[in-house]
């Protein structure tokens, strides 16, 4: 399976491959869904950023009020973390089930086709004939 870095630097040379093996890849839907669950992640961190302000804005709170109002938000601001974490969730899991149809990319000397043209016949005595191992040694013998 490529990486989702992969995807993302390299884009041409994963669509070159995929073109090569004839092969219709999910590579706009992957680098959406990326562009997505990165976001997402973006907006958890701030969430998280503004929670922890919160904390301190909590401790050094003195009117009860003025706390328990804080107090409220962080609530709402944990709920809303809970809710993106889980969508976070959703979009990695529909992303590797994306990166998981793209195949590894293709050597340059590789020819090109798909699995029905991936018979390669070598040069040679037996050439197109498939091997055979040895067979096992009888009982007694080196």
């Amino acid at each position: 399976m490529l990486s989702i870095r992969t995807v993302r630097e390299r884009t041409g040379e994963v669509r070159r491959s995929c073109a090569r093996r004839g092969i219709e890849a999910p590579i706009d839907a992957i680098l959406g869904l990326d562009r997505r669950r990165r976001e997402l992640l973006a907006e958890v961190e701030g969430l998280r950023a503004a929670r922890n302000r919160a904390g301190r804005a909590i401790g050094a709170a003195g009117d009860p009020e003025e706390r328990a109002r804080l107090i409220a938000e962080q609530r709402e601001g944990a709920e809303r973390i809970d809710a993106l974490e889980a969508c976070v969730r959703e979009r990695e899991a529909e992303l590797r089930g994306l990166l998981l149809e793209l195949p590894n990319l293709l050597d340059e000397r590789a020819p090109d086709g798909g699995e029905a043209d991936s018979l390669v016949t070598l040069e040679g005595a037996g050439a197109g004939e498939p091997s055979r191992p040895d067979p096992p040694p009888r009982r007694g013998e080196p």
